[in-house]
């Protein structure tokens, strides 16, 4: 599995402090042996033309464009700081550049493979979606900061637009990463396409786990995890079904509830100690609109467990 993931993207502006979302990235960087792309979004700060638009007075257009430049300058300071301070302590090697729209990025992928992984921080004056699209799309993982620790606006964009693209897996990443091999993965199964594609970029995942538990969400979807077995067993993954149907009590008090539930597929997952949920997600406006919704995206947001997933 390390040698499948070489490169791995990181946007700066979905959190709002860059030094547990480095670390994380780092010993997941470390783990598989890749290099990083960090790409911090300069232009991602207050628009004058909307503020002017919206009939703010030009003292006040101005005072916000200038507060807003200020905080991306003192992001980068610590972002900065962060990079010489994980430098310092030898566990990673760093350059600099900067991007604008329509122009070659140099260098694109930093060198991947050496013990010691190195990040390229790219400062990026173009827009958002060409930026991802510039940077995100051929790349192997992008990690960003787990909704359960940054959900402000801007992180959920960058997941909204990364799910939609549907190029590559996202990792959502708890402040202590990936530091070893995720060895017990729980699979949410709802048979959305958005499950299956996530299926195929985690097999290399599977195939490095000592164990795999598949989690069924409907009737329906328990009927065709028999057949998700047999085809993770093509790929030497032996995975173990969990019932969809659970007993809540014993005796003459006993009663049945299921997985549909997200609190009972929360609670199976923690009972199982999991250490790498895998589901398909679907872009939103946040995903916190969606606990009523697919237990996927539940419980993505409730887990404070790394989880992989595609749009």
């Amino acid at each position: 599995m390390a040698s499948w993931i070489r490169n791995i993207f990181l946007s700066l502006n979905g959190t709002t402090d860059p030094a547990p979302l480095l670390r994380s990235v780092l010993a997941t960087a470390h783990h598989f042996r890749a290099g990083i792309t960090a790409v911090l979004l300069e232009g991602h700060t207050v628009d004058e033309a909307p503020l002017a638009g919206n009939g703010l007075a030009v003292g006040a257009v101005s005072t916000l464009v200038t507060e807003s430049r200020n905080r991306l300058s003192s992001r980068l300071e610590d972002i900065r700081a962060t990079l010489e301070g994980l430098a310092e302590r030898a566990q990673l090697t760093w350059s600099e550049s900067t991007w604008a729209a329509g122009k070659p990025a140099n260098p694109l992928y930093p060198p991947a493979g050496a013990p010691t992984p190195h990040l390229h921080l790219i400062r990026s004056r173009g827009t958002l979606t060409r930026t991802l699209k510039a940077f995100a799309q051929l790349t192997d993982l992008a990690a960003l900061p787990h909704p359960r620790i940054e959900d402000g606006s801007t992180a959920t964009q960058i997941r909204n637009e990364l799910l939609r693209q549907k190029c590559v897996p996202l990792l959502l990443a708890p402040p202590e990463g990936l530091a070893s091999s995720p060895q017990r993965i729980a699979i949410i199964w709802n048979e959305a396409l958005e499950d299956i594609r996530t299926l195929h970029q985690a097999l290399p995942w599977f195939q490095a786990a000592r164990t795999v538990h598949v989690l069924s969400t409907s009737p329906k979807a328990a009927r065709s995890a028999p057949q998700l077995l047999a085809y993770l067993q093509l790929h030497k993954v032996a995975a173990v079904l969990e019932p969809f149907t659970l007993k809540s009590a014993v005796g003459p008090d006993a009663s049945t509830t299921n997985l549909s539930d997200p609190a009972n597929l929360l609670a199976l997952i923690e009972q199982l100690s999991v250490d790498l949920v895998v589901t398909g997600l679907h872009a939103t406006g946040n995903l916190r609109n969606l606990l009523l919704g697919p237990p996927n995206d539940s419980i993505a947001q409730q887990a404070l467990l790394p989880v992989l997933a595609c749009g």
